[in-house]
This record gives structure tokens, C-alpha cells and sequence, in this order.
């Protein structure tokens, strides 16, 4: 996984990831790419990830379709260290 090198190979440590997700319209090349016609709702999410110092280190944003989409968050107990 791309945290663990981050991790492992250079030190980094990673704090927390923040996700947003909204309903939009698609814009004309979000629908062309995803084979959508318009106007076409999709799914938009933005994830932002940061080091423990509170600098980003990822900003990742993603299209999915709105009639394809399935929404799963999984809830994994982690024991905290600060």
C-alpha cells in the first residue's frame, strides 16, 4: 500500500484523510469519459490526507457514475498512538 511506503521508506507519518462526497452534475468531459449522456448526475468524492504536521501530502478526486455506484465504508478498531 502507497501509506506504508510513505511510512516505511521515508518516515512519513501519516495523521488522517478527510472525504467528501456530493451528488453533481457531470461536466461535458466527466460524461464523455464515462460514457454518460447529459446533463448526467455522478457521485463526486475528494479526499485530502495529511501528515501529522497538518501538510497535505494527497489530494485525490474522483467521478463515479451515479446509476453504478455503491457506497461501503468499512469500520476497522485501530488502537491510537499519539
Amino acid at each position: 500500500m502507497k501509506f506504508d511506503v510513505l511510512r516505511t521508506g521515508y518516515g512519513l507519518r501519516l495523521a488522517q484523510a478527510d472525504t467528501e462526497i456530493e451528488a453533481a452534475l457531470a461536466r461535458p468531459e466527466e460524461a464523455d469519459l464515462l460514457q454518460l449522456p447529459t446533463p448526467a448526475a455522478v457521485l463526486i468524492s475528494v479526499q485530502t490526507t495529511y501528515l501529522d504536521t497538518e501538510a497535505v501530502v494527497e489530494l485525490t478526486r474522483s467521478v463515479f457514475r451515479g446509476d453504478r455506484y455503491r457506497l461501503r465504508y468499512p469500520h476497522v478498531a485501530t488502537e491510537f498512538t499519539p
